[in-house]
């Protein structure tokens, strides 16, 4: 199954559920508006087509339908559902330099300096919801626990780092060198993607020795 294909097959069902009802309750400019939608959604074969048809969805609120509690909670299960596949289909994967790789629409995968990071839909946590974390202290840092990332040669934090300016507005750990001097000195630097996950790049003169280096 394609992405197209998973999106009408989750989507279909919520419109039709929001038609049946809306035919119902007489609703008809309504209903009229919505079965537009659910016949758009079957036809469509791009996904060009598909985001035109959240578009459309997104002028819901101007069309001045007056609904009862239980068409917007319909209505509503279905917008939300939109906006989050439309997030899925317009995210920039080139802001950060991380090739796309396989996707469908509730998730996809990166090339995290050849290592495969899975980005998955977190339906709990919504559009604007943020992953919650705890700090630690760390070198006189807060660090932000969970976190995950990547080690990196020195050559390519340098090279993330000058990559990532002006694209990163605000870090959680700006870039510095930690446990200068002493086993384990490192070039790090922590920021959050925008659903609150906490990413480290971290480098190393020589990480074969360094990395797990206590003496």
């Amino acid at each position: 199954m394609n992405a197209i294909e998973s999106v009408q097959s989750d989507l279909r069902p919520k419109l039709e559920k929001l038609v049946g009802y809306l035919n119902e309750t007489n609703e008809v400019m309504a209903a009229s508006f919505f079965t537009n939608i659910l016949v758009s959604l079957v036809q469509l074969t791009e996904e060009e087509q598909l985001l035109e048809l959240f578009i459309e969805l997104s002028t819901t609120a101007f069309q001045g339908f007056m609904f009862d509690d239980v068409s917007w909670a319909l209505t509503d299960d279905v917008l939300l559902y939109a906006e989050q596949v439309a997030q899925t289909f317009t995210a920039d994967d080139n802001q950060l330099g991380f090739a796309e790789g396989r996707s469908d629409v509730h998730w996809v995968d990166f090339d995290l300096f050849g290592h495969q990071l899975v980005v998955h839909l977190d339906p709990a946590l919504g559009s604007q919801g943020q992953v919650a974390h705890i700090k630690q202290g760390v070198d006189g840092h807060g660090v932000p626990v969970p976190h995950f990332g990547v080690v990196l040669t020195l050559a390519q934090w340098d090279q993330f780092r000058m990559q990532i300016d002006g694209v990163i507005d605000e870090f959680i750990i700006e870039p510095y060198t930690r446990f200068e001097g002493l086993p384990g000195e490192q070039k790090t630097m922590f920021f959050q993607d925008p659903s609150g996950n906490a990413l480290e790049f971290k480098a190393f003169k020589d990480i074969q020795s360094a990395l797990f280096s206590t003496a």
